[in-house]
């Protein structure tokens, strides 16, 4: 006895497929946003990481630009000590 499928049975079939097409996909939407969510969040993270990297840099970029300074002034300090001296002799 072989089974043979009536044409109400396929209809059945093809409406449970249906409604388990429609049950998935609003999961895969749902990952879909979660996933969107996620990259955005390491993205953040990452820009986040970046404009650290971007202080720190300007930090040691601002505190070099002091000691040139400070070199500049001693330089200058040293020529007009030297010129005093010379217009003293």
């Amino acid at each position: 006895m072989t089974n043979v499928l009536k044409p109400f049975d396929i209809d059945e079939e093809d409406e449970r497929t249906r409604h388990l097409q429609r049950l998935r996909q609003p999961l895969n939407q749902s990952q879909q946003i979660n996933l969107l969510i996620n990259n955005q969040q390491q993205q953040q993270q990452h820009l986040d990481q970046s404009q650290e990297k971007l202080d720190q840099s300007q930090q040691q970029l601002d505190q070099s630009q002091q000691q040139i300074n400070l070199l500049i002034n001693n330089q200058l300090q040293q020529q007009q000590q030297s010129n005093i001296l010379l217009g003293n002799q």
